[in-house]
């Protein structure tokens, strides 16, 4: 059986109907491989937002208790000596104009991040009266990498929070770079006689961020004398 076609050929049955089943499977995996890209896009997307959504539930979380704390010095300040309370009023303002620019930010540099840190060391210096040393030794070329923002400062935080410090026994906090591929605090273990209640948020906060940012993992050891925490560097993009 033949039939004719618009063009005059003269074509099978069989044939013209292995041709339109041809015809029909092509557009049918047209459109089945349309649908699998539109869904991975879609998913690919969720999944984004998804992330997106948590790191900023995260990064509002950052720092609940600076504002408390240095308001605290310097209301003490303010009675004792008024000149010094005038200047750690500047550098609060200062350190908190840097968390406001930096909280919104998934990454900033490591130069970035130390100049937060420096500021916020000076107001430590204030608060605790020379009872708490913090040590920096970077690698020149470790300051391009990225970090998570404040990361060290709620590391500082977090060292202070959970150790007694005082002229006989300092709390001393080392800032380092290590091998180029790790920043690493380290701090000397006195737990406080009288303990607080810890929810490691902060820690938490730190490990989820960079899990979300870095396929490298934050690294915590803790020994009788020493705790450290290693901070995954990232090589910008």
């Amino acid at each position: 059986m033949h039939f004719i076609t618009a063009y005059g050929y003269r074509i099978k049955w069989g044939v013209a109907a292995g041709l339109v089943g041809i015809y029909v499977t092509v557009n049918m995996g047209t459109e089945l491989l349309r649908k699998w890209r539109d869904s991975l896009a879609e998913n690919e997307r969720f999944q984004k937002e998804n992330v997106q959504t948590r790191l900023a539930t995260l990064k509002s979380q950052v720092n609940p208790h600076f504002l408390f704390n240095s308001l605290n010095t310097l209301s003490g300040l303010i009675h004792e000596d008024p000149h010094k309370a005038s200047a750690f009023l500047r550098k609060i303002s200062g350190v908190y104009r840097h968390i406001l620019e930096a909280r919104d930010k998934d990454l900033i540099t490591l130069g970035e991040e130390l100049n937060i840190a420096r500021d916020y060391m000076e107001l430590i210096h204030v608060r605790f009266e020379g009872t708490v040393s913090i040590e920096l030794q970077v690698e020149p070329t470790a300051v391009k990498k990225q970090v998570v923002p404040l990361c060290l400062q709620m590391l500082m935080e977090n060292a202070i929070k959970h150790n007694r410090a005082s002229q006989d026994e300092p709390l001393v906090i080392h800032i380092r770079t290590v091998d180029d591929i790790w920043l690493e605090v380290e701090n000397n273990l006195q737990a406080r006689r009288t303990l607080e209640v810890s929810t490691k948020v902060g820690l938490q906060n730190i490990k989820a961020r960079f899990g979300y940012l870095s396929d490298r993992k934050v690294q915590i050891e803790e020994s009788e004398s020493r705790f450290i925490v290693r901070l995954p560097l990232i090589q910008p993009t």
